[in-house]
């Protein structure tokens, strides 16, 4: 999954691991059964690196198979579902320190009303992120139909979010709450706070 755990404004990648055959234990295939799970931090240059102080998690050695994300705890921090083949589910619940952040969730009229296939914008000067709300994700599993936004340790004046939803159609919100979920409308928005420690 590409999301931005550290809120810094790009996205990182998460991968869970495990070989699908139980003989990579025994035979000599350059391949663990169990093997941990990875994060990857996105840094200078779109270059991702390994992150070695994410928790004892990316050292141990799992079955990882499914993987679903969403905020759990609301605190607007994206946190992880990580199911493993014939043991136990594991949560892993993002804490990292602060930083300003902002969700959109998308509402609809119709079918759709979860607004599945739009584009979410936040834009910031002449910064523009981008996030795609979709169905499904990892095997056998949804994510979260939220788009998360990192800001960083700053406040970036100016924001606007511009939603094109499925139908070519778009919604755009002046200066958006920073440190809320939003949830947008074709016709506007409202705002409600998140759990901040």
């Amino acid at each position: 999954g590409l999301y931005d755990f550290d809120s810094d404004g790009d996205e990182d990648l998460f991968i869970s691991n495990g070989h699908v055959y139980p003989e990579a234990a025994t035979h000599d295939i350059d391949s663990d059964y169990e093997q941990p799970p990875f994060l990857f931090d996105r840094g200078p240059g779109s270059r991702f690196n390994r992150s070695t102080g994410a928790g004892d998690i990316f050292k141990t050695a799992l079955r990882g198979r499914a993987v679903a994300f969403g905020d759990l705890d609301n605190d607007g921090d994206v946190d992880i579902v990580l199911t493993t083949l014939n043991d136990k589910v594991r949560i892993l619940r993002n804490d990292v320190p602060n930083a300003n952040v902002l969700v959109v969730d998308l509402k609809c009229d119709g079918a759709n009303h979860r607004a599945y296939g739009s584009m979410v914008e936040l834009i910031a000067g002449d910064s523009i992120q981008r996030r795609w709300i979709h169905g499904g994700g990892s095997y056998q599993s949804a994510d979260a139909p939220f788009a998360h936004f990192g800001l960083g340790a700053t406040v970036v004046r100016d924001l606007k979010v511009r939603v094109t939803w499925p139908d070519g159609k778009a919604t755009t919100v002046d200066a958006p709450p920073v440190n809320h979920r939003i949830t947008v409308t074709p016709d506007g928005y409202r705002a409600s706070g998140l759990r901040r420690r």
